[in-house]
């Protein structure tokens, strides 16, 4: 078993690696925030972003295929409207970046580009290094609030994988981790490795097919036991 990015999960799938989802999410939070812009940026509204270039980790990265899926959806920027520069690549054999992404050289971090402003923003946090810094969307916590709750999504990042064949040895194995995982969080508060109806990692899984990510659009039944 293992803690996996859910973009990964898929990813995996999609070039046949046999990886199975369990619904017990062990990461997410609301992105709006993650898209930062120095404070004497140009960009004072996501539609702004159009024909800039962002810094991102992997293009595969979870939280940046939710971020661009919210720019797509909400303010009708697509991916491909902007250029892209990773520093790793998609962590799955075989997959390509599309021709819109390019990888900085070698050493390179996306603080270093931030600082020199070689991208005019970058995926990332409040806590990571890129000095003083505002958020791209404005107000990010009241709109991640209010699209919560036009869409019910609450996005998830990582989740617990395993292998099927595990399923196969051992009858119910599922259902024993679920419930493992659902005492952990009991005993921990609720805070920790709660479990996802299904209706976020679908979301999720649609972002990564429109996106080029995969080349099938996968749904919750199709990778989650």
């Amino acid at each position: 078993m293992a803690e996996m990015a859910l973009v990964t999960l898929a990813m995996a799938q999609d070039v046949g690696q046999p990886w199975k989802g369990l619904p017990v999410v062990l990461m997410r939070g609301f992105h709006h925030g993650a898209l930062r812009v120095p404070l004497d940026s140009p960009i004072r509204v996501p539609e702004d972003l159009a024909g800039h270039t962002i810094g991102v980790r992997a293009y595969s990265q979870t939280t940046g295929v939710w971020l661009r899926g919210i720019l797509d959806t909400e303010y009708g920027i697509a991916p491909g409207q902007m250029r892209w520069i990773t520093t790793e690549d998609a962590h799955v054999p075989g997959f390509q970046d599309p021709a819109f992404v390019s990888r900085a050289p070698e050493g390179v971090k996306l603080q270093d580009l931030f600082a020199s402003r070689e991208i005019a923003a970058a995926i990332g946090d409040n806590s990571t290094n890129f000095g003083e810094t505002r958020s791209a969307i404005p107000h990010p916590e009241a709109a991640a609030a209010s699209w919560a709750k036009r869409t019910g999504i609450h996005p998830v990042n990582h989740v617990l994988a395993l292998r099927p064949r595990l399923v196969n040895e051992f009858s119910g194995i599922d259902g024993e981790i679920r419930w493992i995982f659902d005492q952990a969080r009991i005993l921990g508060g609720g805070a920790n490795a709660e479990r996802d109806t299904g209706a976020s990692i679908d979301a999720g899984l649609g972002f990564a097919w429109s996106q080029g990510l995969t080349r099938r659009r996968y749904t919750f039944e199709d990778l989650f036991l």
